[in-house]
């Protein structure tokens, strides 16, 4: 983890080859910076950082003898396969610059029943298991085609009980569309809405499942939210809402794969997230990873 600062901003340098279990050395290191404003020390600093990021990947290229391929160049001195370099480094919480093994993959082309196709799937299934460090008799993994947005609607909308709500914990703008997801669908929900620039109170969260212990079922946060860049303590959360005997819903978007999370410690139930973000790949598909005894009991929910 590489930190320029203390602001509204969090850098990171992540490594992760999702399903290549012999891939050698790790993938294209990616800095992700959430900020709005800058004051120059830390320009300075942020641009320290994309320097090193350039030099990272340099000698990442040099070492896998990568060929830095001008996608201008002649066709006649390149092969079709060639790579086009981004022109920059996407500094965004997502989409990230794609490595060159992630445009790669996307040359061929896959039917749905194929085998090799099926079998890619299952690897990046069990692939985001071995990042999330979970066991695999407990947990699996649920790819979805669709933005992370949708994999939110997704868990949302299929596993609380139709007689039962959602504690819904909120201190931005994703956790507020938690909310409005469940007006949309009409799932009774509770809304806890603190400031943008404070974690959640845990007494508050903690008397409110106390005082509508039959009301809710689920509880739901975003761990890292996007919009303010705070961490919210989903372990802490979890706890609490593993005493109330209530599942429990984390939006990992931006955080899955760049800040470690203990499903077990945590009490975690369902894990959202998308591909995009800290695994960088490309944009249009997210994931759940669901426990399975909560993912069997919301069956007919």
């Amino acid at each position: 983890m590489l930190r320029l600062g203390n602001l509204g901003y969090r850098t990171s340098l992540l490594a992760i080859n999702v399903g290549k279990k012999n891939a050698g050395k790790t993938s294209v290191t990616a800095i992700r910076c959430l900020s709005t404003t800058l004051s120059e020390a830390d320009k300075k600093k942020l641009s320290g950082a994309e320097k090193l990021l350039e030099k990272l990947a340099e000698e990442e290229r040099m070492e896998r003898k990568i060929p830095h391929w001008s996608p201008t160049a002649p066709s006649d001195v390149r092969p079709s396969t060639a790579p086009v370099q981004p022109s920059k480094i996407l500094f965004t919480p997502g989409p990230l610059t794609t490595s060159y093994y992630a445009k790669l993959a996307a040359l061929h082309d896959y039917g749905s029943r194929d085998h090799k196709f099926i079998k890619i799937v299952k690897d990046v299934c069990e692939g985001l298991l071995d990042v999330a460090a979970v066991n695999k008799k407990d947990f699996t993994t649920v790819p979805i085609q669709g933005s992370g947005t949708f994999a939110i609607e997704g868990v949302l909308s299929s596993v609380i009980p139709k007689k039962k709500g959602v504690l819904i914990i909120a201190n931005g703008a994703y956790g507020t569309r938690q909310r409005q997801i469940c007006k949309v669908h009409n799932i009774a929900h509770t809304f806890m809405e603190f400031p943008e620039d404070a974690a959640p109170n845990l007494d508050e969260i903690d008397k409110a499942l106390q005082t509508n212990a039959k009301d809710h079922s689920h509880v739901a946060i975003v761990h890292s939210e996007t919009t303010s860049g705070i961490i919210n303590d989903i372990e802490a959360v979890g706890k609490i809402a593993h005493k109330h005997g209530k599942s429990y819903i984390v939006d990992a978007m931006s955080s899955f794969g760049a800040v470690p999370v203990d499903f077990e410690a945590a009490h975690i139930d369902y894990l959202v997230s998308s591909a995009n973000k800290c695994i960088e790949g490309v944009p249009g598909f997210s994931f759940v990873i669901a426990r399975k005894t909560a993912f069997d009991a919301s069956k007919g929910s």
